[in-house]
């Protein structure tokens, strides 16, 4: 017999034993399917109000660190309003606050969540307006020279600058009202021209 004809054959014996197995398999007695497991019930917590401070008893008065100024309007041509702020510095994890939005003629408590300082000495205090029975996030940086920030509220975002401890607070609304975002926002110097 030719080498071909060998391996004919044996592509045959391995159909047909593939073939018998198959069979062989097929005919024996048949399993039953393995009952499904029923998913357990998932746990039911008792709800959490997010966001509560654990560390503040309920009897802490808020530290009021914004409040209205004797002039809220800057002088003409500057955005915002003014507030008269404390010292963000002396602000710790789990205290109570009060912070009024002139814009909403609101006062919103809230709570500080998070206090660090940068590598370069700059401390972040960040905590949560309250606000309709939501809450919205505050992030204020205290440098050495200057504290700034921004807050949320349910009416929108707000920027805070503060020196001497009169802080500018301006509404995302009011910055971006006389931009006009079809013009390019920079400026290609002119390269004077060199006589060789």
């Amino acid at each position: 017999m030719k080498p071909f004809h060998y391996l004919l054959i044996s592509i045959f014996v391995v159909v047909l034993l593939g073939y018998v197995g198959v069979s062989l398999y097929m005919s024996g007695p048949k399993q039953q399917p393995a009952p499904v497991a029923k998913p357990a019930e998932p746990k039911v917590e008792p709800m959490v109000e997010i966001g509560n401070p654990p560390a503040t008893p309920p009897e802490q008065p808020a530290v009021v660190i914004a409040s209205k100024h004797a002039s809220p309007l800057p002088e003409e041509g500057i955005k915002g309003q003014y507030l008269n702020v404390g010292n963000f510095a002396d602000l710790s994890v789990g205290q109570r606050i009060a912070f009024h939005v002139p814009q909403e003629d609101s006062d919103f408590p809230g709570y500080v969540s998070e206090v660090k300082t940068t590598p370069s000495g700059n401390q972040i205090v960040s905590g949560m307006l309250e606000d309709a029975g939501r809450e919205y996030r505050f992030v204020i940086t205290i440098g050495a020279l200057q504290t700034f920030g921004t807050l949320y509220t349910s009416k929108g975002r707000y920027q805070m600058e503060v020196r001497d401890g009169v802080a500018r607070l301006v509404s995302a609304a009011e910055i971006d009202r006389d931009l006009d975002y079809s013009k390019p926002d920079f400026r290609i110097p002119e390269v004077p021209q060199t006589k060789e």
